[in-house]
């Protein structure tokens, strides 16, 4: 059995993170269910709702953009870049100013750990 390595499967999720995908009704009822706790956060507020703060309806595009740039960024930079790089360094920096409970050093701390799928 072949194995992707982890860049063959994070740019094409970037590419479709990117372009976009027509929301489906189901998911637009889910985002619709979670309205009010999305609205609660900025940065919930501008990846999960539309500019007018409604969720986004059925047959409406949706993209992430900075969720492309993560995915391109960890399949050029590695691990290393997401667990002890600049990412981790501004999540922490994030978390830290909104009240949040990850550190740069739970970050650093983390270990990969490959499983044998066989």
């Amino acid at each position: 059995m072949g194995e992707l390595s982890v860049k063959d499967i994070l740019l094409p999720a970037a590419k479709i993170a990117e372009d976009g995908f027509p929301i489906t009704r189901h998911y637009a009822a889910r985002l619709a269910a979670s309205a009010a706790d999305l609205k609660k956060f900025e940065a919930s507020r501008v990846i999960f709702l539309r500019p007018d703060r409604q969720p986004f309806r059925a047959g409406e595009l949706f993209t992430q953009t900075d969720l492309a740039r993560t995915y391109r960024a960890l399949a050029e930079n590695g691990a290393d870049w997401f667990y002890r790089g600049s990412f981790a360094e501004r999540t922490a920096v994030w978390m830290k100013h909104h009240g949040g409970l990850l550190t740069e050093d739970d970050f650093r701390r983390y270990e990969v750990k490959p499983r044998d799928r066989s």
